[in-house]
């Protein structure tokens, strides 16, 4: 649950209060994930994903 918590904070809780994301890409989660899981390539392709979306509905 903590590392849950820290991981999900950095994407949804701080960006709606403070209006940009904690995560700055410098990779150190997915050195340390222990299912070897790019986090930054995560966020990245949901960046993306995001983009395309709000591009497609204008």
């Amino acid at each position: 649950e903590r590392m849950r918590f820290k991981v999900l904070h950095k994407i949804f809780d701080f960006r709606k209060r403070f209006g940009y994301d904690m995560c700055v890409g410098c990779g150190r989660c997915d050195m340390v994930c222990p299912e070897y899981i790019s986090f930054s390539a995560c966020i990245n392709k949901v960046a993306k994903a995001v983009e395309e979306v709000q591009n497609g509905s204008n």
